[in-house]
């Protein structure tokens, strides 16, 4: 854990170069540089498992793959992004209290989130250990589907507040959110159909026999609940893009303290 944390906390050094690509529309840089270290990662992990290695030597080996994002990130910024970087000197106190204070609400949103996505297999532990086991696999298979809608509407971030930013444009905002919210909840629809008529025979590829009737069992209400509660990302995404996200400080700290709630 202390190895994986410390590796986990150097990594968001990354997300300073990161996102200055993501605001030139230039995502391919930061997520090559994401894919290259997690294949590399893999690899390491081969190694050391045909070598016999404990969970100690897999952490050590994930910790120190998991690291090597941040000097890449930096590399390609010094050498993609050099233009920008120069221009970095304008930046004053005035801007950098609008930055903490964007940043500071945006925190509070991820801490809610802790106890919709991350407290509940505490809570499955504390009360039930001996399903542990297939309530994690459960929730990987959720945080894969959530991860992979992520992908897909995080340039919204970029369009969004590129439109936002010209008079133009600006009009284009609730086509966006329309177009994007309807893809959404049509890619939600099929997933949870293909699931429901084909996902108990894929999880017989993923997992032991001994765990698919208890993992199928926590997908079909995990699935259902996190496809409703994300039908509204792209609505979020678009609030964080044109940095009216402050607007839903309230609903974000209700969500995680209802989840935790009722979870207990």
């Amino acid at each position: 854990i202390g190895l994986l944390g410390l590796s986990a906390a150097f990594q968001l050094l990354a997300l300073v170069p990161n996102g200055m690509f993501v605001g030139l529309h230039r995502n391919i840089i930061p997520v090559g540089s994401v894919l290259l270290v997690r294949m590399f990662s893999l690899l390491t992990l081969w190694v050391v498992l045909q070598q016999g290695g404990g969970l100690m030597a897999l952490s050590v080996a994930l910790a120190c793959c998991g690291a090597l994002v941040v000097p890449l990130s930096y590399l390609f910024a010094w050498r993609w992004a050099d233009k920008l970087l120069s221009r970095l000197k304008a930046v004053d106190w005035t801007r950098f209290r609008q930055l903490f204070n964007y940043c500071a609400s945006l925190a509070v949103w991820n801490i809610a989130m802790i106890f919709v996505n991350g407290v509940d297999m505490i809570v499955v532990g504390h009360f039930d250990f001996s399903k542990v086991a297939a309530y994690s696999l459960a929730v990987t298979a959720i945080t894969v589907l959530v991860g992979v809608l992520q992908a897909i509407l995080n340039p919204l971030v970029a369009i969004g507040s590129a439109s936002y930013a010209s008079a133009e444009k600006v009009r284009n905002l609730p086509k966006i959110l329309f177009l994007s919210s309807f893809g959404c909840a049509l890619f939600l629809i099929c997933f949870i159909v293909f699931f429901y008529f084909f996902g108990e025979k894929l999880l017989g590829f993923w997992v032991k026999p001994t765990y698919i009737s208890d993992v199928y069992s926590f997908l079909n209400v995990l699935l259902i609940a996190h496809a409703v509660r994300n039908l509204m990302m792209p609505f979020s995404v678009l609030l964080i893009a044109i940095a009216e996200h402050k607007k839903a400080f309230i609903p974000a700290v209700m969500e995680g303290a209802f989840n935790l709630g009722f979870s207990l």
